[in-house]
């Protein structure tokens, strides 16, 4: 399978990606939290950058180094087989969500026991990310869809089995967890579907490509690159 993804590759424009890169790096600097007591003070606001000193900083500290590596790596030009291209922008998913999750765990956590009213550079960081979640996952899928046109056979359901096995492993951490609200439902599940999402295309790109080297394999009797 040799064909390119050059045009593909143009969408979306690289420079939105950039643009969310900075808008992510520069979201540390707004306000991210202010925490009041359960005594109803005025409240304190933590930047971004605050943060990064409490317990959980850590995890933020390594959602701007994404940011800023996925910022470096897309000045540059790369010409890849459709297969790869696929796999790169479902993992970019993946780690896409993962600091989603990271943002959203460490702004909250440092204030269990008060209440947490979220700012504008909560949202500027949580949202880039997610716009790149859903930028990735549409390249991803229409990689897929290519690929899978070029396979005459019907690849292995690794896909569809692993969608089924995360599905009930999300039913059932949702349930053993006991949560308290419907919003607590809600996170567990967002959190799975953010996650699972990007695994299940991997798998099923991973599926058409065993399929096709095993047809190849007979015609030049070692597999096909």
């Amino acid at each position: 399978m040799t064909q390119t993804v050059e045009t593909i590759e143009q969408q979306p424009p690289q420079r939105l990606n950039r643009t969310l890169y900075t808008l992510i790096l520069a979201s540390f600097f707004f306000p991210f939290a202010t925490v009041r007591s359960c005594a109803g003070d005025e409240g304190v606001s933590h930047t971004g950058i605050a943060l990064l000193r409490e317990d959980t900083g850590v995890l933020l500290v390594g959602v701007l180094v994404l940011a800023a590596v996925m910022l470096m790596f897309s000045f540059r030009n790369r010409v890849l087989q459709t297969f790869r291209q696929g796999l790169l922008s479902a993992s970019k998913a993946m780690l896409c969500a993962f600091a989603v999750l990271f943002t959203l765990f460490a702004t909250g956590v440092p204030f269990l026991f008060s209440q947490v009213s979220v700012q504008i550079g909560f949202y500027l960081c949580v949202g880039s990310w997610l716009v790149l979640f859903l930028l990735s996952m549409h390249m991803a899928t229409q990689l897929y869809l290519l690929v899978r046109s070029e396979c005459r056979e019907q690849p292995p359901p690794w896909g569809l089995a692993i969608g089924v096995v995360v599905a009930v492993a999300d039913l059932l951490t949702v349930w053993l967890s006991r949560p308290n609200d419907f919003e607590e439902v809600a996170f567990g599940v967002g959190a799975s579907v953010l996650l699972a999402a990007p695994i299940i295309l991997v798998a099923m790109l991973l599926a058409v490509r065993y399929r096709m080297v095993r047809m190849e394999a007979p015609s030049n009797g070692y597999g096909a690159e």
